[in-house]
C-alpha cells in the first residue's frame, strides 16, 4: 500500500510540473526564457548539459513519407523539461518506434543526434505538442501506457493521454532493402491520480457509472468523428464529460 500510495504520489506531482511547465512556456515563461537564451549564446547549447546522453543512429532505411518519427523526420523547435532543468528552443524530434527523444546539436559540425536519457525527463514539447513521460513502476507493470504520450487535452480533473505507436513491416524493391512503418495510437485518462485504458463506451462508464446517461449522449452525438477525427472524437467527449462533473460539484 505504501509503494503504490508513493506512485500515485508521483504521478500527481509529474502532472502538476507538467501543467506548471505548459503554462509557463505559453504564458509567464518569456522573461525566464530571455534569462536562458541569453545564458546559452554565452556558453553554448553545448556546454549546458541537456546533450548528456548516447549517440542516435537510425538504423532503418525509408524511401517514403512512412517513416518511424512524430509529424516528420526533421527537427522541429520545441522545450524540454527534465528533473534537474527546463531548457527551451532545443531542436527536437521523437522516434515513436523506440520511443526515444533526440535532440539535435547544430553547434557541432555533423549536427550529432543525441538520445536524451529517459529516466531524466518529465515533459517536452514539439512544436504545439505537448507530451509527458509515464515512468513505469513496480506497481504499474501490467500498465499498457509507459513512456512518452501526447496530452490532448486538461479539463480541470481530467487529463486526456494519446500515445503513439508505429508499426515496423521490412519491404525490398529490384535495388535495396528499406522499412516502412504504420501508424497507430491508443487513448488514455487520467483521473485521480489513476490511469485509465479508453477504447470504447463501456471503458468510460465503467470509470464514471454515474454518468452514464451523459456519456451515452455525448458518444453517440461524437460518433461520426471516431474514424476520421478520433482526437476530436475523444476531446469532445472528456469536455462533455468534464461540464457534467462540474454541474455534479455545483449541485453538491
Amino acid at each position: 500500500m505504501a509503494k503504490k500510495a508513493l506512485y500515485l504520489a508521483k504521478i500527481s506531482i509529474t502532472f502538476f510540473l507538467i501543467g506548471t511547465f505548459n503554462n509557463a512556456l505559453s504564458q509567464s515563461a518569456k522573461k525566464d526564457s530571455e534569462v536562458y537564451l541569453v545564458f546559452d549564446q554565452i556558453v553554448g547549447k553545448t556546454n549546458t548539459g541537456v546533450f548528456n546522453g548516447t549517440e542516435y543512429f537510425n538504423r532503418f532505411r525509408t524511401i517514403n513519407e512512412k517513416h518511424q518519427f512524430f509529424k516528420g523526420d526533421q527537427f522541429y523547435k520545441g522545450s524540454l523539461l527534465l528533473t534537474e532543468a527546463s531548457y527551451p528552443d532545443l531542436d527536437l524530434k521523437y522516434d515513436v518506434y523506440l520511443d526515444e527523444l533526440i535532440i539535435g546539436n547544430l553547434e557541432i559540425l555533423g549536427s550529432p543526434m543525441t538520445v536524451i536519457d529517459k529516466g531524466k525527463v518529465v515533459a517536452f514539447t514539439i512544436g504545439n505538442s505537448s507530451f509527458v513521460n509515464i515512468k513505469k513502476e513496480e506497481e504499474s507493470s501490467d500498465r499498457a501506457l509507459s513512456g512518452y504520450a501526447e496530452i490532448l487535452s486538461e479539463k480541470e480533473s481530467l487529463v486526456l493521454l494519446k500515445k503513439h505507436k508505429k508499426a515496423i513491416s521490412r519491404k525490398t524493391n529490384s535495388k535495396r532493402a528499406y522499412y516502412e512503418f504504420k501508424d497507430g495510437h491508443s487513448y488514455f485518462l487520467k483521473y485521480k491520480n489513476q490511469l485509465y485504458p479508453l477504447k470504447n463506451l463501456k471503458s468510460l462508464i465503467s470509470i464514471f457509472p454515474d454518468q452514464k446517461t451523459i456519456l451515452k449522449t455525448s458518444y453517440d452525438s461524437h460518433q461520426r468523428l471516431k474514424k476520421t477525427q478520433p482526437d476530436v472524437f475523444f476531446k469532445s467527449i472528456i469536455s462533455d464529460l468534464q461540464e457534467a462533473l462540474i454541474l455534479k460539484q455545483t449541485k453538491g
